[in-house]
């Protein structure tokens, strides 16, 4: 079960936040070795504990960043079809009118 992450409830593995913290735990105990990390977690847990809930804050905030710049990109990318397609219909206009003129 080297590469296995379990989670007492469904909800809990679709969960970035939980996601984050877990795999904090993952490097944890690759760096440390089973039996420092053993030794560590059951003589001042809240180490770990309050490392794992940093790293998953700092996640979920750069996510939350990223997902924002998505949107924010999408968004002046929709600004500049609109701009494209006004453009596109103002440069046309004239054109429309003198050939209904003459029509």
């Amino acid at each position: 079960m080297d590469d296995v992450v379990v989670f007492s409830r469904e909800q809990g593995s679709r969960s970035v936040l939980l996601w984050a913290h877990e795999l904090t735990h993952v490097v944890q105990y690759r760096e440390l070795g089973v039996r420092d990390f053993a030794r560590l977690y059951t003589s001042n847990w809240r180490l770990l504990e309050d490392r794992a809930r940093s790293n998953a804050g700092q996640v979920l905030r750069a996510i939350q960043e990223e997902r924002a710049t998505d949107h924010a990109r999408q968004a002046d990318h929709a600004g500049q079809i609109a701009a494209s397609v006004k453009d596109a219909a103002t440069a046309a206009r004239p054109r429309i009118e003198r050939t209904q003129r003459f029509s």
